[in-house]
């Protein structure tokens, strides 16, 4: 059911403030149909203040309707009806403020709704954020890992050199033939140089992916390996 602005004008006894709201109210009703209702909206609660007529509460919820504040526009008719219970248009009136309760229930479920949505949304990013980073995480351990693993292979193929070296040494203080000694403790000599070597790589190698692996499980910038490896 759609009310015309005016239900009836105001009547009233005229004076100076009488006046003046019969102009705001006037005001108001060239304000609504020019569809800038908030203005007019504004006029009559000016002219309301001035004179509290309860066509100006009847216009006020027509306004406030057509602005889309609904439980304003309820307020303001449900007011209009405690002003004026047997008006002629009160079985109308009921029905409107009906309608907007049932338009205004429906609007915040709506809006529950959509928080609820938004929340779950938010949700579900937080976990894909986290399970993402976790991956990343995961990735930057895998390099320090190979690397620590490497270096222990490596100080195990050096321990295994330095063993040769040993033996080499030890058949060459056994042999009785001073050449076959000699070639003995050289090979010796060079095993046990590929063992150090080895061993010390190798724990550089260690020491590194170990340094490596600390500082990324932690979230810190990893070290560059070559650096590393210089700086021992």
């Amino acid at each position: 059911m759609i009310f015309a602005l005016t239900v009836t004008g105001p009547t009233y006894a005229q004076s100076e403030s009488d006046d003046e709201a019969l102009a705001l109210y006037r005001r108001s009703e060239e304000s609504y149909k020019q569809g800038r209702y908030q203005d007019a909206i504004d006029l009559l609660r000016k002219a309301y203040a001035l004179r509290p007529e309860a066509a100006f509460l009847f216009n006020m919820g027509r306004a406030q309707e057509r602005l889309g504040d609904l439980r304003q526009a309820i307020v303001a008719y449900s007011r209009y009806l405690e002003a004026e219970p047997a008006a002629t248009n009160a079985a109308d009136v009921r029905r409107t403020i009906a309608r907007l309760e049932h338009q205004q229930a429906e609007i915040e479920a709506l809006e529950r709704r959509h928080r609820a949505e938004m929340e779950e949304l938010r949700r579900a990013q937080s976990r894909e954020r986290a399970h993402s980073e976790e991956k990343t995480r995961g990735a930057k351990l895998v390099l320090p890992k190979v690397i620590t693993a490497v270096g222990g292979a490596t100080v195990l193929a050096g321990g295994v050199f330095v063993l040769l070296a040993r033996t080499r040494e030890s058949a060459a203080e056994d042999e009785a033939v001073q050449a076959n000694a000699a070639h003995d403790l050289d090979d010796a000599r060079r095993f046990a140089a590929v063992g150090t070597g080895t061993l010390i790589g190798g724990g550089v190698l260690v020491v590194t992916g170990a340094l490596w692996w600390w500082l990324a499980s932690r979230g810190t910038n990893a070290p560059d390996p070559k650096g590393a490896a210089m700086r021992f």
